[in-house]
């Protein structure tokens, strides 16, 4: 227990190298030209799959942008189409709102011409209509009055004489002093 053994390694004697068994040279030549060919078809497979890959992803890019074109092109006839919505419901409410003037003016011409060619005619008291008089309550058909010929006329109005003062100075007119 107190003891140490001491351990003696013991060199090993050098092993000769494996020798590779002799191989026939055309054998090994034959096998590096398979190889060759092999990787040669991996190559070539690797660029066909990149060249179908890389017109897949140009197929897209031209699929998108047919899309986008498409869709610039159905915005832009919406707008053409809402711009000519506008301008046509602007042209109709500018054609109805000059009908509406013309048909106005034309009512007030008939309406000033047929009041030159009224002829006098009997006129119709209005003042008792709607009243009820207390000594007419047994004649109640007289509410209507026709009253023929002309109404009494109105007292001429006297023109008021204005003081000549000279132009710019302000005048007063119609004043009465208080009392």
């Amino acid at each position: 227990k107190g003891q140490e053994e001491d351990v003696v390694i013991k060199p090993t004697p050098p092993q000769k190298k494996p020798t590779p068994p002799k191989v026939d040279p055309t054998v090994a030549v034959n096998q590096r030209k398979a190889e060759a060919a092999q990787r040669q078809q991996q190559q070539r497979a690797a660029a066909a799959a990149e060249e179908q890959e890389k017109k897949r992803a140009e197929a897209e890019m031209a699929a998108k942008k047919r899309k986008e074109q498409a869709e610039s092109r159905k915005a832009a006839g919406d707008a053409r189409k809402a711009a000519a919505d506008a301008k046509a419901a602007a042209a109709q409410q500018a054609a109805e709102a000059k009908a509406e003037r013309e048909a106005a003016a034309a009512k007030a011409r008939d309406a000033t011409q047929s009041i030159r060619q009224a002829k006098p005619r009997a006129t119709i008291s209005l003042f008792s209509l709607g009243k009820r008089d207390d000594d007419d309550d047994d004649d109640d058909d007289n509410d209507n009055q026709v009253v023929t010929g002309t109404t009494s006329p109105s007292k001429p109005v006297k023109p008021t004489i204005v003081s000549t003062a000279p132009r710019g100075v302000p005048t007063i007119s119609n004043w009465k002093q208080n009392r």
